[in-house]
This record gives C-alpha cells, sequence and structure tokens, in this order.
C-alpha cells in the first residue's frame, strides 16, 4: 500500500482505532521512586501485566498486533519478539513516535502492510 495514497484523516482513524496507549504506573514526576517489589504489589499493575501478557502478547506474536515499550521495559517482563519494541534509556527520555525512532518505524511499516 502506497500511504501517500491514503488522506491524513484516514491515518489518523486508522490509528485511533489500532493504538492504545498503556501504562504500568502512570505518574507525573521528574523522578520516579518506586522500586519494582512495590510497583509489583500494586493490583493495578498485576491487572494491567495480566493483560498485556494473556491478550496483547498473544496477538503479538500472531503478528495482529504491535507492543512498543517506550519506558521501564524490564518492569514488564515481556519476552524478545520481533513485534515487541523496547526503547532504551536514550530514546525513553522523549518517547518519540516520530518517523525516525523505533516505534514509529515499526508503526509505519504495519501501514504500509495493511
Amino acid at each position: 500500500m502506497d500511504l501517500r495514497e491514503i488522506s491524513y484523516v484516514d491515518v489518523l482513524q486508522l490509528l485511533s482505532n489500532n493504538i492504545a496507549v498503556i501504562e504500568l504506573v502512570p505518574y507525573h514526576s521528574k523522578s520516579f521512586g518506586l522500586s519494582k517489589t512495590k510497583i509489583n504489589k500494586l493490583r493495578s499493575v498485576s491487572l494491567m501485566k495480566d493483560f498485556v501478557k494473556n491478550d496483547l502478547l498473544t496477538r503479538a506474536k500472531n503478528n495482529k498486533a504491535l507492543i512498543i515499550i517506550t519506558r521501564k521495559a524490564k518492569y514488564w517482563e515481556l519476552p524478545k519478539h520481533k513485534n515487541i519494541i523496547r526503547y532504551n534509556n536514550n530514546e525513553a527520555r522523549s518517547a518519540s513516535l516520530g518517523l525516525d525512532s523505533k516505534g514509529g518505524k515499526i508503526i509505519l511499516q504495519m501501514l504500509k502492510e495493511n
């Protein structure tokens, strides 16, 4: 598919219907102070990990989803897979999904394939 043939509005609709942004522990701070042990004791973290492992991971392994981890990748405890993109510490600072980022490149590839 040539992406130049798709209108901007259609691409936005496609992305909005197919991308979800989830956070293990949402926070607004310059630094993150909770240990992995404390994080794993939170019920919301347990529920989120279960959802990702039991739904999204299965879909990613079947080429039906991408998982792009922009921060604290080790906390998600996910296996290595071609459809699981992990940002390193430098990339995580801005967590960009621009065309030159890991996440942006894989999203663009997905758009071309669908």
